[in-house]
């Protein structure tokens, strides 16, 4: 079994049993050992050495226990649920689409013009690089959410059937 199907089998069962009812007669033990593990994980592998070609495991069975300690620890999951996750995860897509561009246009040019030689200008360019990053997908959320609004039109035009949900949340259907 390659280690990429190991991981996602583990989220799939991970998935099933936030949204079971097993959770819940489970969850103050469950949520316990969910805080206490990402700790251990931190201090376990803080001095692991591995090579992810020769040896996935050690990666994929840290991952999928930080994912547990996260996704079921109340502590975790109310740190991820504050306003700065919540602006992460609005701009998370313009993130993804733009942050190459920030990459090869600021980062390479300022490169060029200031030629860091310190360890301190370097971490400094790669500080202002993500904030670059963020403004620059923070810019594009009204265009993301213009798209968004703008999708199920585009595809009723485009395959000439209205599109339908049956649920909230549902993925869309061919009427």
């Amino acid at each position: 079994v390659h280690p990429i199907y190991a991981s996602f089998i583990a989220g799939l069962a991970m998935a099933e049993v936030h949204a079971g009812r097993w959770l819940t007669d489970h969850k103050a033990w469950i949520g316990r050992l969910a805080t206490a593990l990402l700790p251990v994980l931190a201090v376990a592998f803080a001095g692991l050495s591995y090579d992810i070609d020769r040896d996935p495991w050690q990666l994929i069975i840290a991952g999928i226990l930080l994912t547990f300690s996260i996704a079921f620890s109340p502590v975790y999951s109310r740190w991820l649920s504050g306003p700065i996750s919540q602006f992460l995860g609005r701009v998370s897509f313009p993130l993804y689409l733009s942050h190459a561009g920030v990459l090869l246009f600021y980062s390479l040019n300022v490169i060029h013009v200031v030629r860091p030689e310190k360890a301190w200008q370097l971490v400094l360019l790669d500080v202002s690089t993500v904030a670059v990053s963020v403004l620059v997908a923070w810019l594009f959320v009204p265009a993301d959410r213009a798209g968004i609004a703008l999708s199920p039109h585009l595809s009723t035009w485009l395959m000439g059937a209205p599109v339908t949900s049956s649920r909230a949340g549902a993925a869309p259907e061919r009427a």
